[in-house]
C-alpha cells in the first residue's frame, strides 16, 4: 500500500515530505532503501509468530479455555518520509 501511495503522490507531482508524510505499517526490508526512507510502526514479526504457535498449541490442548486477547508493541522508526505540514500562503 505504502509503494502505490508513494506513486500516485509522485505521479501528481507532490513531494514527500514536503506535501505528504507517509507512515506504513511493519518494517519491510526495502523501506530504508526507498527515496524519501519510510517511517514505520514496527511489529516484533518473530515474537508474533512465536505467541500465535503458543496459542495455537495451548488451544489444541485445551479447546474449551476461554480465548485471551494478547497485545504485542510496536517501534516507531522516524525516517525521511513523515516531516511537519506544509505552510499555507492563503
Amino acid at each position: 500500500m505504502a509503494l502505490g501511495a508513494l506513486h500516485a503522490i509522485h505521479e501528481r507531482g507532490l513531494g514527500v515530505p514536503q506535501d505528504i508524510s507517509i507512515i506504513s505499517f511493519s518494517d519491510m526490508p526495502w523501506a530504508s532503501l526507498l527515496q524519501p526512507p519510510l517511517t514505520v510502526l514496527a511489529q516484533p514479526d518473530y515474537e508474533l509468530g512465536q505467541k500465535a504457535a503458543e496459542l495455537l498449541l495451548e488451544r489444541l490442548d485445551k479447546p474449551d479455555k476461554p480465548v485471551a486477547g494478547l497485545q504485542l508493541g510496536l517501534q516507531m522508526i522516524v525516517r525521511a518520509s513523515t516531516g511537519p505540514p506544509a505552510q499555507r500562503t492563503d
